[in-house]
């Protein structure tokens, strides 16, 4: 977690309300376990109320948008939107590779499979959303096909 400075004048809920806000800009959909790679400035505790008080205010949807995750999830309405979508296409053999480095790099937190280090010739390769191989920058680290965290029905 990063320290603040005590003299910013800013009011507790509102830097709680500023972080969730962030959080939600950044991912569409917040939950606590996709915040682990994150350094976040509050404790999540807080930064849950804040979603709690969006939520309230109709600022953002509070539900089950992502399966296989425990807790509370929060998402923007046009994540939703997307999330519906997504759900609803047929796979077409999509494959995306990322630098290890990537923040998009979730396999072995979100996405089933072994973690690839976030090392700077590391690779990871995904085929619809499912993890497929892994490169941490000097040929080790390629693991087999897992199952993809599942989109659920988000209506």
């Amino acid at each position: 977690m990063l320290t603040l400075p005590a003299d910013l004048g800013l009011d507790a809920d509102e830097l709680a309300e500023a972080e969730a806000g962030q959080l939600l800009a950044r991912w569409g959909v917040v939950f606590r376990d996709l915040l682990v790679r994150e350094q976040l400035a509050l404790p999540w505790r807080d930064v849950l109320f804040g979603l709690r008080r969006l939520e309230a205010r109709g600022l953002v949807r509070g539900g089950r948008f992502v399966s296989g995750f425990q807790g509370e999830q929060f998402a923007l309405p046009e994540a939703v939107e997307a999330l519906r979508k997504v759900h609803k296409t047929a796979p077409d053999g999509t494959t995306v590779t990322l630098s290890a480095t990537d923040p998009l790099n979730l396999v072995g937190t979100l996405i089933p499979g072994p973690r690839v280090p976030a090392v700077l010739r590391g690779s990871v390769t995904l085929v619809d959303g499912t993890f497929l191989a892994g490169d941490a920058g000097a040929g080790a680290g390629a693991g087999a096909a897992g199952d993809e965290a599942e989109v659920a029905d988000a209506g």
